[in-house]
């Protein structure tokens, strides 16, 4: 493992490392990954593209690539932060009061050409160009 990397799957895609090897199928959600499918030019591309995201804090030395926050670095936030965060993805704020637990779920859950941020300055939404 490189360092106990992790990334978190927005849109699932699958990774063969050689002809020979098994394909393994990234599906939505957070998995650990060897240091060579973090050297595999496909998945560098799918972290370029947005398709997943290595979790916060431990993009470590990546060049300053974005970071996804956690369910509980959102949950830290405010509810109206994280209502704030999902219409900025575009998504839909479910009607009455809804819980943080409701709104973090919906964000990680994603949306088409959104990429939830966690920077130095906070959380915040990056539509893609």
């Amino acid at each position: 493992m490189v360092n106990n990397m992790k990334i978190t799957v927005i849109h699932p895609f699958s990774l063969r490392l050689a002809s020979d090897k098994p394909v393994r199928e990234f599906p939505a959600g957070v998995h650990d990954i060897t240091e060579e499918e973090h050297g595999h030019w496909f998945l560098k591309a799918c972290l370029k593209e947005g398709r997943a995201l290595p979790l916060a804090d431990e993009a470590g030395d990546e060049g300053g690539e974005l970071v996804a926050p956690t369910k509980a670095q959102l949950m830290e936030l405010k509810a109206t932060e994280l209502k704030t965060l999902l219409e900025q993805a575009g998504g839909t704020v479910p009607p009455g009061n809804p819980s943080k637990d409701v709104l973090s779920d919906l964000l990680l859950a994603g949306q088409e050409g959104v990429t939830l941020v966690k920077g130095p300055d906070g959380i915040y939404v990056r539509l893609a160009e």
